[in-house]
C-alpha cells in the first residue's frame, strides 16, 4: 500500500488522545508524506477529504472517539457520488467507549504494535478486511444524512448527554464509566436532573414507524443499531425478524423502570417484557418523529416536531482490522 494513498483523520481533542497522545505522529514517522488531517468539531471537514479523495486516497484511518467515526463516514458519504470507488476505513481507539474499534477497528496493543503493523502495510502486507452496515439516518433537519450505529431518543438521550456533562471526568470514561452510569440510574432513577433542572428519567412524544411497527404516543426511551452488540457486551434487543435494523422502545410512563431496564438488558423475556411496556422490533427501515433531542453515537441532534427522521441501512462499509 503506498503511503500516499493513506489518509489519517485525527480529534486532538478526543479522550484518549488528549490523554495519552497520538499514534499518528509515529505514522508520520515513518512515513513523512502522509496525508494528516485534524478534525476537532470545530473545523469544517469535507472539504479536506474531498481533496485527498481527489489525491487517491482509498485508505482512511480514523483516530478518535465514536463521534469522530460519525462525522467521517458522513462526511464520505456524501461525497461518495463524486468517485467511483468509495475508501476503506481503519479506526484506532481515540476516544473513550470506542465501541466502533472494539468491533471492526484496526487491531493494535499499543503504539510500538501500531506502528509495527503500521510498517507492514507499507510494505504490501495484506491485512484482513471486514465489511459492516451503519445506520443510515436522514432528515430535512440535517445538511448530509448522518452514518452512525447506534441512535437513542427519550430517557435515553438525555441519560447520555447527562453523564457525558456531570459524570464524565479526566480518568472517568470508557466501559467502566457505563457500567457505573448504569447502575448509578438503576438505583435511583429520579434522582438526577439535567442542567435545566429537568427529570433525566421522564417522557416524551415520539411516532415510529416500521413494516411491523406502529407508535404515536408518549414513550420513555428508544433505541436501535446495526451492531451486534454495544458497550459492554450488552444486547438489548429481542426483536424476531429479518430486518438489520434492532429497535426497542420503552411506553411512558414507565412505573417499573428499574426491573424492565434490567430485564431489557439481562433477561429478555418478551412477554413479560410487554407488561412492563417494553417492546422490541427488527426492522430494515424505521421513520420516528422524535419531539426532543436524539443521540447519534454520542452525538447530540435536534430537530424540530415537523421533522421526521428516517433510519434505514447504509451499503456495506469496508474496515481494515
Amino acid at each position: 500500500m503506498d503511503a500516499k494513498s493513506i489518509a489519517f483523520v485525527t480529534n486532538p481533542k478526543s479522550h484518549r488522545v488528549a490523554r495519552k497522545g497520538s499514534w499518528v505522529s509515529q505514522a508520520a514517522a515513518a512515513a513523512p508524506d502522509l496525508n494528516i488531517l485534524e478534525f476537532s468539531g470545530d473545523t469544517a471537514l469535507m472539504p479536506q477529504l474531498r481533496k485527498v479523495m481527489e489525491d487517491g486516497v482509498s485508505t482512511i484511518f480514523i483516530e478518535g472517539g465514536d463521534g469522530t467515526v460519525l462525522a467521517v463516514l458522513s462526511a464520505c458519504h456524501a461525497l461518495a457520488d463524486q468517485f467511483e470507488t468509495p475508501p476503506q476505513f481503519a479506526i484506532l481507539p481515540g476516544g473513550s467507549t470506542n465501541l466502533a474499534h472494539k468491533l471492526f477497528g484496526f487491531r493494535a496493543f499499543g503504539p510500538r504494535h501500531f506502528q509495527k503493523r503500521f510498517a507492514g502495510l507499507l510494505a504490501g502486507k495484506r491485512e484482513q478486511v471486514t465489511q459492516q452496515r451503519a445506520l443510515k439516518i436522514d432528515s430535512p433537519g440535517l445538511s448530509t444524512p448522518q452514518l452512525g450505529f447506534v441512535l437513542s431518543t427519550g430517557t435515553l438521550a438525555r441519560a447520555m448527554r447527562y453523564v457525558q456533562e456531570e459524570l464524565h471526568g479526566p480518568g472517568h470514561r470508557g466501559s467502566f464509566s457505563v457500567g457505573q452510569a448504569i447502575l448509578r440510574f438503576l438505583s435511583a432513577p429520579h434522582a438526577y436532573l439535567d442542567q435545566n433542572g429537568q427529570p433525566v428519567v421522564a417522557g416524551s412524544q415520539i411516532a415510529l414507524q416500521g413494516d411491523n411497527l406502529a407508535y404515536d404516543g408518549p414513550h420513555g426511551l428508544s433505541i436501535m443499531t446495526s451492531l451486534p452488540r454495544l458497550s459492554l457486551g450488552l444486547y438489548p434487543f429481542w426483536g424476531e425478524g429479518s430486518g438489520s435494523i434492532s429497535l426497542t422502545y420503552a411506553t411512558w410512563p414507565m412505573p417499573h423502570f428499574r426491573r424492565g431496564l434490567f430485564q431489557a438488558l439481562v433477561w429478555k423475556q418478551p412477554d413479560r417484557l410487554e407488561k412492563l411496556g417494553f417492546f422490541s422490533h427488527r426492522e430494515d427501515a424505521v421513520k420516528l418523529t422524535p419531539h426532543a433531542p436524539i443521540m447519534i453515537d454520542g452525538e447530540s441532534f435536534d430537530f424540530s416536531a415537523q421533522d421526521p427522521v428516517h433510519v434505514t441501512l447504509s451499503d456495506q462499509i469496508r474496515f481494515l482490522r
